[in-house]
């Protein structure tokens, strides 16, 4: 087994050649208190692109495989030193939850073996279920003066439903889609976000699910046929607008485009 001491060396030397990784991906929130707060974060090929040439300059390269269930990430200098580092991949996801998971665990093992720091530090509040305000910004409360009422939106719970509305993010030829089920009671519709609100929710999917929400946007059909059936069923579904919960509105009140202020269903 080669000596680590090579490759520790360079990896030295190439983490002083590292650029700043752009952190061009934003989410935005508004909390319980009123405020709102981002967060920022750089998505997998921003941080490759940092990355590749400094580690090269040095006799690195990152190799990342699937091996027995696990995403393993590896960097291997040119002496032969090899450090690794294993993640278990989730098994309950169709192929396309497959395909946004393994991005989302490369960008966290990518970061974690190179110790470059890609996204804002909430010095740990939302592990532990709290809201960190780490850019505060100016709230407007007469951008969205009131709660979200029924007479607002729709409201309901925020769960995992079946097939593709199981709150995992997937790239389309369209772009990002997310999609979950909104629960009133014995009733539930699918509720579809596209592109950056799609990305945002999925960002943020431990304070959303299981959560009461208020949702807006608007109603379309969706036709598909299910397993062995000759006729095709037609059902409506949510395209998401705004999504609201006790402790957090996205996108936050000043995102909100102009005209878009009210979004009944």
């Amino acid at each position: 087994m080669a000596e680590l001491g090579p490759l520790a060396a360079a990896l030295a030397k190439a983490q002083v050649a590292f650029p700043t990784v752009t952190r061009d991906k934003e989410v935005v929130v508004k909390t319980k208190t009123g405020g709102s707060y981002s967060f920022k974060y750089a998505p997998l090929d921003s941080i490759l692109n940092a990355v590749r040439v400094p580690l090269a300059d040095n006799g690195l390269v990152v190799v990342q495989l699937i091996d027995d269930g696990d995403l393993v990430t590896s960097l291997i200098h040119e002496s032969g030193g090899i450090l690794s580092g294993r993640v278990v991949l989730p098994t309950d996801v169709d192929i396309q939850g497959f395909g946004s998971a393994i991005t989302y665990l490369r960008r966290y093992a990518l970061q974690a073996l190179l110790g470059i720091a890609a996204e804002d530090d909430d010095d740990g509040n939302r592990a532990i279920g709290n809201q960190a305000a780490i850019q505060p910004r100016t709230y407007v409360s007469e951008e969205f003066p009131r709660p979200p009422t029924h007479a607002d939106g729709l409201q309901g719970t925020a769960e995992v439903g079946k097939g593709d509305a199981d709150f995992q993010l997937r790239q389309t030829p369209t772009g990002s889609r997310l999609a979950f089920r909104l629960v009133q009671g014995r009733t539930g519709f699918k509720v579809i976000a596209s592109d950056a609100l799609a990305e945002s929710l999925a960002l943020i999917r431990a304070d959303v699910e299981g959560q009461p929400v208020t949702v807006w946007g608007t109603f379309h059909d969706e036709t598909f046929r299910p397993k062995g059936k000759d006729a095709d069923v037609t059902y409506q579904v949510i395209h998401l607008e705004r999504i609201a919960t006790a402790d957090l509105i996205l996108p936050a009140p000043s995102d909100v485009a102009p005209g878009q202020e009210e979004l009944p269903l």
